[in-house]
């Protein structure tokens, strides 16, 4: 029965990991890897996790402080001269211990402590949101990357084939005598160029494999989904920039972190004055004594109290430090300022740029439709003697340019679409799988 079932299990495993395997991994697939590994995005996440236990520590000002302490020792005593120790050799153990508690009562400079830790938390929490973004922006173009690399490959192997087609039909057309050397030499010319062209695009794939490696940890990226054939354009909704600028304002986590950056100073400035205010402790003890000498002390004491510390000079230090957190506060709000304005220009940018790639990549596609006619029509022009095989050459080298300009086009409308989401703070999740749409075998489309 035991190896029937671990011949089951046997059996299953390749099916537990056949996703990364046997089928084509799709942009969510990649995202989740990227999530559960990208040493950049985990390091942020610890950051918030250490971030949060500021409270914790800022709390624990607030309360009870108790401590306990003990001792036993093993004595000698000789004495040689008379006195209320008695003369002799004594050997005895001395036993004492000792509690105490101290409470605060009136501390400002922890209440600000406290409240500075939640705005510390605060902005660990919009880093990480921060980071997150960042890992979808990093991720997907990783991955459309490693697509435009492939894409770059096949178009190079198509060209290099129409390349050794023509060469092959100048070496015979020279041979027969209908065109002269030039065109065979220039014929070689062009496959060797596109040969070399083609060795730099594999180079580049491999790199496009490994960036994307290097945030999975996983070697998956040669069996991406690829874009599916027609891709859908669509203009920014709402189609007004301001109100973008709106979006960004309210909910950019660069900003946000900005913010509580800000709240952060302001609460330094609070604790260096609120060193110049007396603090109150209420402090309690209990002690015992058990000495086993013929002059040691039994007993035991206990005190109650309340413990005040006015601070009245200390060399200026106070004063200096508030300027200090001061200049500290001027400076978070440049920052704040300089984001703000950093934030602004980046939501203009990127909303224009979304239009704008829209236009281009209307009008590359209408190139490479009228490019494609042309080289047909070239092609049977060489056939009937009123075109050469140059004129053949140049109009593959502007087809195949053209439809490697589409491609890198359209990557650059859907990097610019993220990239608008992300600087209006919209960038979620769910837009990786709007955006997953758009690969082939995937029935949703993305919406701006």
């Amino acid at each position: 029965m035991i190896r029937f079932c671990f011949l089951i299990l046997v059996l299953l495993l390749p099916l537990n990991s056949g996703k990364l395997h046997a089928e084509n991994l799709d942009l969510i697939d990649i995202f989740q890897l990227a999530e559960a590994n990208d040493p950049r995005f985990l390091q942020q996440k610890s950051k918030r996790n250490s971030s949060l236990e500021l409270k914790s520590q800022a709390i624990a000002v607030l309360l009870p402080t108790i401590s306990a302490t003990g001792r036993s020792n093993w004595n000698y005593l000789r004495n040689k001269k008379f006195n209320f120790q008695s003369v002799g050799i004594q050997r005895f153990w001395s036993h004492t211990g000792q509690i105490d508690v101290s409470q605060p009562i009136f501390n400002l400079d922890s209440w600000f402590l406290l409240s500075q830790s939640e705005y510390q938390i605060t902005k660990a929490e919009a880093l990480l949101a921060k980071s997150y973004q960042d890992l979808i922006i990093r991720t997907v173009n990783a991955y459309l990357n490693v697509l435009l690399a492939q894409e770059t490959v096949d178009l190079t192997r198509a060209e290099l084939k129409a390349r050794q087609q023509l060469l092959e039909q100048a070496k015979l057309r020279f041979e027969v005598g209908l065109a002269p050397v030039t065109q065979s030499l220039e014929a070689e010319a062009r496959h060797a160029a596109t040969s070399a062209s083609l060795a730099a695009a594999k180079a580049a794939l491999i790199d496009a494999q490994s960036a994307l490696q290097e945030i999975t940890g996983h070697p998956s990226s040669d069996q991406l989904l690829p874009l599916a054939p027609e891709l859908i354009l669509e203009s920014p909704e709402p189609g007004n920039v301001n109100q973008w600028k709106l979006y960004a304002i309210n909910r950019n986590r660069e900003l946000m972190a900005a913010v509580s950056d800000v709240k952060v100073a302001e609460k330094q400035v609070d604790r260096e004055k609120a060193r110049h205010y007396p603090t109150i402790t209420g402090t309690a003890s209990y002690s015992f004594n058990d000495n086993n000498s013929t002059f040691g002390l039994r007993g035991e004491t206990g005190l109650i109290g309340v413990q005040v510390n006015v601070p009245i000079f200390s060399g200026g230090r106070i004063m200096s430090r508030v300027r200090q957190a001061h200049y500290n506060l001027q400076a978070s709000k440049q920052v704040f300022e300089q984001t703000k304005r950093s934030v602004d220009r980046s939501v203009t940018k990127t909303f224009f740029d979304v239009k704008s790639n829209i236009d281009q990549v209307e009008a590359i596609r209408k190139s490479v439709r009228s490019f494609e006619r042309v080289l047909e029509t070239i092609q049977v022009g060489m056939e009937v003697g009123s075109n050469t095989l140059v004129d053949v050459l140049d109009a593959q080298t502007d087809f195949y340019k053209a439809k490697r300009d589409l491609s890198s086009q359209q990557f650059a409308y859907l990097m610019s679409w993220l990239k608008l989401r992300l600087a209006a703070g919209l960038l979620e999740q769910s837009d990786v799988v709007r955006l997953n749409g758009y690969l082939q075998n995937v029935s949703e489309e993305p919406s701006s």
